[in-house]
């Protein structure tokens, strides 16, 4: 009797858990030290016009006129001087930067 009600309700905290993560929506960073008050893989938005560029192995870190980083994949096509806006989780592994989910450009 307890096990299958203790299976049930461990179903409806994982999904009630997921549901708040999904529905929750990401704050807008527009600089590197609004980042210094986050939680690492907090999910953040952010704009600005591509300044460079730096190529790694498998990505890309853009560095945008507001002085945030964004890491994109490799395969991004060459975007300096325009425009970007990207949703993404926040990083603090090696350095401040936003890992990129969805860009827009």
């Amino acid at each position: 009797m307890l096990k299958p009600l203790s299976l049930t309700l461990t179903i409806l905290g994982i999904l009630t858990l997921s549901i708040i993560l999904i529905t929750q929506s990401p704050l807008t960073v527009s600089s590197p030290e609004q980042l210094t008050n986050l939680t690492e893989n907090q999910r953040v938005q952010a704009k600005g016009i591509i300044i460079e560029e730096r190529i790694y192995q498998n990505y890309k870190v853009l560095t945008l006129d507001n002085e945030l980083k964004v890491q994109v994949p490799k395969s991004t096509p060459y975007l300096l001087n325009k425009p970007l806006a990207v949703l993404g989780v926040y990083d603090n592994f090696q350095s401040p930067l936003i890992k990129s989910i969805k860009i827009k450009y």
